[in-house]
């Protein structure tokens, strides 16, 4: 679970273009980027789905 959620966050940092958290705060933010993630990918599936059933 580490591991992916170190992946999620170095490339967040890559794509974005944000500076790299300091040696003591990478895990604080692999955390933090990856809650965000998730989040908004709830949020979207959410809304997805409410769209979706006033639709139909």
């Amino acid at each position: 679970m580490a591991d992916i959620t170190k992946q999620l966050s170095e490339g967040f940092i890559l794509t974005v273009g944000i500076t790299p958290p300091g040696k003591n705060r990478e895990r604080t933010a692999a955390r933090y980027i990856t809650t965000m993630l998730a989040l908004t990918v709830a949020g979207a599936a959410a809304m997805f789905a409410f769209i979706l059933s006033r639709v139909l």
